[in-house]
């Protein structure tokens, strides 16, 4: 589930940012109003965390023009612990819920996950599926009556979306591809060249295996996973990502799933594309 962080605040945002990731959770991140406001309009999120006491533009202008826009993505809203003007200000502008200024951290992730529930149409935090039962809150699955902790990959796979249209023909993606029921296919490939399990290269050689009708593949690259965290990516990776996919799969292209590092060349990673795999030939 995609998730957009907004918070001013640089050291709290790099706190949440990584305790949302290691709930499973993919995280785009904005420090002002103004880029909060861009990425809710052109990026699909499940659920947004939003401050309101934003540089720029207000955290609550900002929502105000979301919903607007027609925007429905749940958002959760941060206030200062004794403003209670801004609490009804926010739930009256649109938020789907609040949470004051100091929190704990579990309850923010209880909150963002009630909301990820309800805008999929669910009440439970246990779901199930047959013999699976899958606890939104613990991160665990069970399968007749034997429980697995999930990674935090392993949940992102599984997933609220996913497993909620487990049993339906549009989430067979294999069936799909084997049959030829598609044009294309753009999986996501969130992981780097050089990880031990779930390695970029071998998860696109995987994806050519399931593709007998030989349909492009363009798999989706994390280019937003280059940031100013300590975990970031370097700009390398994305363009040998790109090479990869060049070389093991010609005929294929790639796609950005999100264009905020692009846009914002963090790292210098625009003109690196600009120089090189975009380069005019």
């Amino acid at each position: 589930m995609r998730v957009l962080l907004v918070e001013d605040e640089a050291v709290l945002r790099a706190q949440l940012k990584q305790m949302l990731e290691q709930a499973g959770y993919a995280v785009d991140e904005a420090g002002d109003g103004q880029a909060a406001l861009h990425l809710g309009a052109t990026e699909p999120y499940d659920a947004v965390v939003l401050d309101l006491g934003l540089p720029v533009l207000d955290g609550l202008t900002v929502l105000q023009r979301w919903r607007g826009q027609g925007l429905s993505v749940p958002v959760l809203i941060l206030t200062a612990r004794d403003s209670w003007h801004e609490k009804v200000a926010g739930i009256d502008a649109g938020a789907d819920d609040y949470l004051a200024k100091p929190f704990h951290t579990e309850e923010l992730l209880a909150r963002l996950r009630a909301l990820v529930r309800r805008s999929h149409g669910l009440a439970s935090p246990l779901l199930q599926q047959g013999d699976v039962t899958l606890d939104t809150r613990t991160g665990t699955v069970a399968l007749k009556g034997i429980t697995v902790t999930l990674t935090a990959h392993g949940y992102r796979l599984l997933g609220i979306s996913g497993f909620s249209q487990y049993d339906k023909l549009f989430a067979d993606v294999e069936l799909w591809l084997r049959e030829g029921w598609l044009d294309y296919l753009a999986p996501q490939l969130y992981w780097p060249r050089a990880q031990t399990a779930q390695a970029f290269d071998v998860l696109l050689q995987a994806w050519r295996a399931l593709n007998p009708l030989d349909r492009p593949i363009h798999p989706g690259l994390f280019t937003s996973r280059i940031d100013a965290s300590p975990q970031s990516w370097t700009p390398d990776e994305i363009l040998g990502q790109i090479d990869s996919v060049r070389r093991l799969s010609p005929g294929s292209g790639h796609i950005h799933f999100s264009l905020v590092a692009l846009t914002q060349n963090r790292k210098g990673v625009a003109d690196a594309l600009r120089t090189g795999p975009y380069a005019a030939r």
